[in-house]
């Protein structure tokens, strides 16, 4: 059925086209003022021309030879010539299809006649497409008429750019349209049309007072109103009723001196005028309706992209001091679109902490030129508090090169200074969490003490230290007396308190820049700089008999003793070689009875 009903469409599409354009040829040629049988417009001409743009190259051809068979037809039945009807017959072929080989790939881009250079192409096609059909139809009426010539071409060519446009701008109007036409639309259009066919009527029949110029006025009208398609109907409603009050001598044109052909030319001149007052109008109106589409467009798409990026932007007249917020700066503050922002609130809505250096950075800016950028806290309507990141610059008069306003960029940070501070937040718990992992990992569970690796690491540190600047180091390793025998008789919680409590002695008997450690499991080193083995014994001394004298009524003990071998550094030595020594001392001290404390040789 869809199948049946496209074919329908594409045989009558020509068929209807034949039928159109022998009813305009016969109505131009019967009802017109000419000369040599020659319409004063030839709307078919128009009519063809305006087809072809709208339809696909394919079906050319069989609307030109559609258009040909009733182009045929009229001219026979007002000249009863063959070869004279044959002649215009190609004539007004050749016009239409010259005209869009001259528009070459722009045909299709005539829709709307809203480009002014387009509208200057199409018109030059059309003159060079009359032109060409000129010189034919006056090769067939036999000779050169230089009258037949000049008739043929303005004929055809007003019937191209008046009634063309309008075919193809209501036919490119219709596809776009969204809707479909309202009452309203229709009612004002034949309102326009109908002011324009009253002016025409009461000047042309009239011949008192030339008036000619009183329709122009109309046409401009419905021209601003309407655009090309206004312009181009007011044309044509201009030029039936011109052209039918002309023929029957009535108007102010019959009045004028001359004969028929001058008339003809007249008033020829006069619709040409026509359209050369609308026409640029049309072109400039089209124009600028497209510009305020495409602004439309780009303010729609860069308020898209704003709410997307938290991004807006604002504008203060340095003459007016009249200040501007993008949509998005509106929502940033929290307002709707019917506030009316003012520079002295918005600098106001800054957090109070922040006003002074915000109004400092805009000044320097308005005085001097200099961009500016700041980041800022923000209160909004509601209260709360937004982050704000604001860069601008100064925008100058293209004419005077004087400050004319400043322009800033508006940007909402909030989500990232939160995100910053919670990357902050969990960075310094994450050091935290190291410190304290490092902390454990270099420290003996028991008594607090550094561990085994971390005393031995500091151990080398003040080897270091001491062989770089000549300074004395000694260390002491003490070991608890018979502490096997307090496990296995008391158990280990005696021998934890044991451990725990001399490590609190040892943290709190040594200088802040001494150094203690468990080693294993009685075991403790004593890292002490800047002393000599010598130095060093009373300090070791002292704690052997303040550990010796100590009562452990809860661990059930009747005294604790320890043993001490301490070394002293001398060049060359490293953390093992140092430590062996110690040892060495300390197995001294236990062979000799414990509780004793004896010195590396």
């Amino acid at each position: 059925m869809g199948r049946d009903r496209g074919i329908l469409a594409e045989l009558l599409r020509p068929l209807v086209t034949g039928v159109t354009y022998f009813l305009l040829a016969h109505f131009s040629l019967s009802a017109s003022m000419g000369l040599h049988g020659m319409a004063t417009m030839w709307p078919p001409s128009g009519l063809l021309l305006g087809v072809l743009l709208l339809n696909r190259r394919d079906r050319w051809p069989g609307l030109i030879l559609a258009c040909a068979a009733a182009s045929a037809a009229a001219n026979y039945m007002a000249h009863s010539d063959p070869l004279l009807t044959a002649g215009f017959t190609v004539a007004n072929m050749i016009e239409s299809v010259l005209v869009i080989r001259l528009l070459g790939k722009e045909a299709r881009q005539f829709g709307a006649f809203g480009e002014p250079h387009r509208i200057i192409r199409f018109a030059a096609s059309v003159i060079a497409g009359g032109l060409t059909s000129a010189a034919i139809a006056t090769y067939f009426v036999g000779g050169w008429s230089f009258g037949v010539f000049v008739s043929w071409a303005t004929t055809v060519i007003l019937g191209m750019l008046i009634v063309t446009p309008i075919i193809v701008t209501t036919a490119h109007y219709m596809n776009r349209r969204r809707r479909p036409v309202s009452r309203a639309e229709i009612l004002s259009s034949v309102i326009a049309l109908g002011l324009v066919g009253t002016v025409t009527m009461l000047v042309f029949t009239q011949a008192t007072y030339p008036l000619l110029f009183v329709p122009l006025a109309a046409v401009i009208m419905v021209t601003y109103l309407f655009g090309p398609p206004g312009a181009a109907a007011s044309v044509f409603v201009i030029a039936v009723i011109g052209s039918i009050a002309t023929t029957n001598g009535l108007g102010p044109i019959p009045a004028l001196e001359g004969d028929r052909y001058i008339n003809v030319l007249f008033f020829q001149f006069f619709l040409g005028v026509a359209l050369l007052s609308s026409f640029p109008l049309a072109a400039l109106l089209a124009q600028r309706a497209n510009n305020l589409a495409d602004l439309e467009h780009s303010n729609r798409m860069l308020e898209m992209a704003e709410r997307a990026a938290h991004v807006g932007h604002w504008r203060v007249d340095l003459r007016t001091n009249k200040l501007v917020w993008s949509a998005e700066v509106y929502r940033i503050h929290g307002y709707d679109s019917a506030y009316q922002p003012t520079v002295p609130a918005a600098i106001q809505a800054y957090h109070r902490d922040d006003r002074k250096r915000v109004l400092a950075c805009l000044k320097e800016t308005a005085d001097t030129g200099v961009p500016f950028k700041f980041d800022a806290r923000l209160v909004r309507k509601d209260g709360s508090i937004r982050h704000i990141s604001s860069s601008g610059e100064m925008e100058r008069n293209p004419v005077t090169g004087q400050p004319a306003a400043v322009v800033g960029m508006f940007m909402d940070v909030t989500d990232r200074v939160n995100s910053l501070s919670q990357l902050e937040l969990a960075r310094k718990a994450a050091e935290v969490e190291a410190r304290n992992a490092a902390i454990l990992a270099e420290t003996d569970q028991l008594t607090g003490l550094a561990n085994r690796r971390k005393i031995l690491e500091d151990l080398r540190g003040e080897i270091a230290r001491a062989e770089a600047f000549g300074e004395p180091l000694a260390i002491a390793v003490l070991d608890v007396d018979h502490f096997k025998n307090i496990n296995d008789t008391l158990g280990h919680a005696a021998g934890d308190e044991v451990l725990t409590r001399l490590g609190q002695i040892f943290t709190r008997s040594l200088r802040s820049s001494d150094r203690v450690g468990r080693v294993g499991g009685e075991e403790f080193v004593l890292v002490l700089p800047g002393m000599t083995a010598d130095t060093a014994t009373p300090l070791a001394e002292r704690l052997r008999a303040e550990i010796a004298d100590l009562d452990w009524p809860e661990a059930g003990l009747d005294q604790v003793t320890v043993s001490i071998g301490i070394a002293g550094h001398s060049r060359g030595l490293d953390d093992r070689a140092l430590m062996l020594a110690a040892d060495l001392a300390l197995y001294s001290a236990k062979r000799d009875g414990r509780n004793l404390l004896r010195v590396a040789a």
